[in-house]
Parts: structure tokens; sequence; C-alpha cells
């Protein structure tokens, strides 16, 4: 497949995506956001909802779950870079340092290897903390074209 759209939705193909090929956006995490997502997952550690448990931690308050950061990046490979068109077979994520609410944080996913054999890429995945330019985590998510 070349570049085109499906059902109203614009496709990259494989080879038209370059060897530098990258893609960000900014986003603010809010404590309504750690608690939509704790409810949404089920994941109901009180250090992620709780903000008396919070403070009592070596964090001080509540913090995003691993989860929701990793997500964020996969969000951009769903959406934006690659897109449409395009699978996630997986994510190896690493949480460096925990991401507050009211973070503004820049999420973005960088090409690090295309494997032509089998249409896959493999992107290197970031989420930053935009007040300190502190790294949140990193991931490494692989992608396959469908077509």
């Amino acid at each position: 497949m070349v570049n085109g759209e499906v059902a109203g939705h614009a496709m990259l193909s494989f080879d038209s995506i370059a060897s530098d090929a990258k893609a960000e956006s900014r986003l603010l995490i809010t404590e309504e956001l750690i608690l939509d997502f704790a409810k949404l997952t089920g994941d109901a550690n009180p250090l992620h909802t709780d903000p008396v448990f919070g403070a009592a931690t070596p964090f001080g308050r509540i913090n995003a779950q691993g989860q929701l950061m990793s997500s964020l990046m996969v969000g951009i490979v769903g959406s934006k870079l690659p897109g449409a068109g395009w699978f996630c077979l997986g994510v190896d994520a690493s949480f460096i340092q925990p991401c507050f609410g009211g973070d503004a944080v820049l999420v973005g996913v960088s090409l690090r290897q295309k494997v032509s054999s089998v249409k896959v890429i493999v992107w290197d995945g970031y989420l930053k903390r935009l007040s300190d330019d502190q790294i949140l985590a990193r991931a490494v998510i692989k992608t396959k074209c469908m077509f």
C-alpha cells in the first residue's frame, strides 16, 4: 500500500516513513486524569488515588500510574505517527521519575528501527516534564503495518 486513505482515515505506508520520523504532543496531567485512569483500569493503589496516603510517601502526593504514562506514548503511535493502519505489537516501558497532577509534559516518539521484511517499526517513546526538562518515562514501542 502507498500512502492513502481507508474509511476516511489517512494512512502512511511503511516505505513512506522517514528514518528521522518523530511526533510529539503536549499535555497537562491533572489529578482528575490520574483518578479517571484508576477507575478505568481498576488500579486502586492509594499511591494514585488517596491524597492522604500520597502525602505520607516519599513522593509527597499522589502520582500518575506508570501505565498511564506508557499509554500516552502509545497514543502517539496510534493517532499521530504512524497512526491509522498500524497496530502495537508491544511496549517495554521504564518509569524514571514520578509524574504529578499539574505537570505539563511533552510526550513523543522517534523512529529507532525499520524492519522491512515484516513491516515493523520500532519507536523510542519518551515523556518529559516541561518545567524542569526531566525525563519521567521511556518506552520502546513496536508497531506493524496492517496493509
